[in-house]
């Protein structure tokens, strides 16, 4: 899967996600992701592996359906390996993150 098409599903379950920064959101419900790395296997120069793949959603809303979405989209591919975390923060929101290994 390459990282357009991660963008894309993504998309499906919030056509409001960016990549990297929040787009000045900050007042409301957002969701962020980001590559972090490379993963995978490399041999003779070629890489044959996928990427780490974080997404964080942040909102105020316990049981978010946005953040079930998310997560029912990422496990829905097979091509992505998804360990889910909820983390409450300081200012009121909730965080959920979306640590993908995608393939």
């Amino acid at each position: 899967m390459t990282l357009q098409q991660f963008r894309a599903l993504l998309l499906t379950a919030d056509p409001a996600a960016t990549r990297y920064e929040a787009d000045n959101r900050l007042d409301g419900d957002y969701t962020i992701w980001r590559e972090t790395r490379r993963i995978g296997p490399s041999a003779d120069g070629r890489w044959a592996g996928g990427w780490r793949v974080y997404v964080d959603r942040f909102t105020r809303t316990e049981n978010d359906s946005t953040a079930a979405a998310i997560l029912q989209a990422l496990e829905s591919s097979d091509e992505i390996a998804v360990e889910y975390l909820v983390d409450p923060v300081e200012d009121g929101y909730i965080h959920h993150i979306y640590e993908c290994d995608v393939a």
